[in-house]
């Protein structure tokens, strides 16, 4: 495309292809912009997923802990009548 706009014979060519070549630039810097704006979720998801789990696995443990400490002052509770 370069090598056209410079064997432009009138200015009005040379405009003419300058225009196809700017068209061309942004057609392809809009299509680069939907594939990333497309991989963004999935990427996100990716990084995410470490800390997701690590939470979950201290969701759960700590629940453990919470149900058992809620036990034990049932049976401290019953146990002192």
């Amino acid at each position: 495309m370069m090598m056209s706009l410079a064997a432009s014979a009138t200015p009005q060519q040379s405009i003419a292809r300058q225009t196809n070549l700017a068209r061309a630039g942004l057609a392809s810097a809009a299509e680069a912009n939907q594939r990333i704006a497309a991989s963004i979720p999935r990427i996100a998801s990716k990084g995410l997923k470490p800390i997701h789990t690590k939470a979950t696995a201290n969701r759960k443990r700590l629940h453990k802990h919470a149900v058992a400490r809620a036990m034990n002052k049932t049976r401290a509770h019953h146990s002192g009548r």
